[in-house]
């Protein structure tokens, strides 16, 4: 996402939003909006924060809610929503990991028991997001984090509703 994109002051109009409330420190990366690494003032718990230009939101604020509602071991919750006129964002915890997919290219050959245990865990979220009547159509292995306890599905954009 470029400057051009309407998010050139993204990060200024996050931490006008988010004062008081969150310290914004870094940020991580870009894709469909701008991710940064920052920590809620009140519990001192680092989080991270999803911030998306509100011309490109509104068709994605509603996957978003839905997916707040998810309550799963492998999917990363939500904390907090917001939308203003200018901007809207999400809160969820910070993972401190590596991409699933930079896992798997990295060790190019897994153990037998940690391919299954990638699998179930994946599969398990998956199947949680079905049971709750949502298509997931991105690729969860993109969209997924391993810690040294277990692989986290990043919810984001992830639900459909079609």
């Amino acid at each position: 996402m470029s400057d051009s994109d309407g998010v050139g002051d993204l990060e200024a109009l996050l931490r006008e939003e988010t004062r008081g409330e969150y310290v914004i420190e870094r940020e991580l990366g870009r894709g469909s909006g701008v991710l940064y690494d920052a920590t809620e003032i009140g519990s001192r718990r680092r989080v991270a924060i999803k911030a998306v230009s509100h011309r490109s939101a509104h068709h994605r604020l509603r996957g978003v809610r839905l997916a707040a509602r998810f309550n799963h071991h492998n999917i990363v919750p939500l904390y907090r929503i917001d939308a203003s006129a200018r901007l809207s964002w999400y809160a969820m915890p910070y993972v401190d990991g590596e991409p699933l997919a930079a896992k798997l290219e990295r060790e190019a050959r897994l153990s037998l028991g940690a391919t299954i245990a990638i699998l179930r865990q994946v599969g398990d979220a998956l199947d949680y997001v079905h049971r709750c009547g949502i298509r997931w159509v991105p690729a969860p292995f993109e969209r997924s984090r391993c810690d040294r306890r277990r692989v986290w599905v990043m919810k984001g954009d992830l639900p459909r509703c079609d």
